[in-house]
């Protein structure tokens, strides 16, 4: 069993259409399921428990979005809110479908505003505060490129690099985990790859992340890629999920439902005290004991 929130809490939307009825087609999926898209993040911490030969390692999965422009990388690992999707342009159905005739090479224009916003946050260091975690990175294009991004090396080296931090946007313990594990699966080859040429342009262009089922990591996903797909999990719940993620879990018959998880996880940070106890799995064990039980 996983030490994160299980496959039955995990939605895979898929099809086989080619062009922008794909995307648009396993976003609706989604939001339609009262899902939301995983993040870089959640997907890196599903592949670190997950089984090598899981669909986490064996398939193409769309992740965050990366917008490049003024020399400027910027990924987007907020949660989306299904009732405000306008500040999430590239996992906005809508959007994609209106502006698909401006697409670029694969990559999409994105409103100034959606760019502000996010360099904003990137800039002030503000973190999601269920996990701890970042909510947007920036990376000079510089940088990607002194650091020798668009190459195949050794998973020791990407540890490094702040295009495999900023893309697998995890904290603390997280990331070498991560890689640790990638390692163990994919073997000590990796790639971390981006558009170059997308930062290289005035007007911003986004793309979404990939996680390959091979060794990439890839910032240039292409958004009329057929082999595309979405992991979802439960909207409102993706914090909870990832607080609960020290845990070894099995279900306790049906799954819990999204309301339960959030009114104890609400409970949880309404008794939360930031000056003597860390936010953490740990807090939340309590909360959760009666919709989880350990593994035995």
């Amino acid at each position: 069993m996983s030490k994160n929130i299980t496959m039955r809490h995990i939605r895979e939307s898929t099809g086989s259409e080619f062009g922008p009825g794909r995307i648009v087609k396993v976003l609706e999926e989604c939001y339609a399921a009262d899902h939301i898209p995983c993040s870089n993040p959640v997907l890196a911490e599903q592949r670190t428990f997950a089984d090598g030969d899981s669909l986490f390692w064996a398939q193409y999965c769309f992740a965050s979005p990366i917008i490049g422009a003024r020399g400027q990388v910027l990924f987007d690992h907020r949660r989306v809110d299904p009732r405000s999707l306008a500040d999430h342009p590239l996992l906005n159905p809508a959007y994609l479908s209106d502006n698909w005739n401006k697409m670029q090479k694969g990559a999409l224009p994105v409103p100034s505003a959606y760019v502000d916003a996010l360099a904003d946050l990137a800039r002030a260091e503000t973190q999601d505060p269920l996990t701890g975690r970042r909510l947007a990175w920036s990376v000079p294009l510089n940088t990607i490129k002194e650091q020798g991004i668009n190459d195949v090396g050794s998973v020791s080296n990407a540890g490094n690099t702040q295009f495999a931090t900023a893309f697998l946007g995890l904290m603390g313990k997280e990331r070498p985990s991560y890689l640790s594990r990638h390692k163990e699966v994919r073997g000590d080859r990796i790639v971390l790859w981006y558009h170059l040429d997308d930062a290289s342009q005035e007007d911003a262009l986004g793309r979404v992340s990939v996680f390959n089922y091979s060794n990439d990591l890839i910032g240039d996903g292409n958004l009329g890629n057929k082999n595309a797909r979405l992991f979802g999990v439960p909207f409102g719940a993706e914090g909870a999920t990832q607080n609960f993620s020290g845990l070894e879990t099995q279900i306790v018959g049906e799954s819990p439902s999204v309301d339960a998880i959030l009114a104890e996880v609400c409970r949880g940070i309404q008794d939360w005290d930031p000056r003597t106890t860390p936010l953490t799995g740990d807090h939340f064990r309590p909360y959760l004991a009666s919709l989880f039980k350990q593994k035995q």
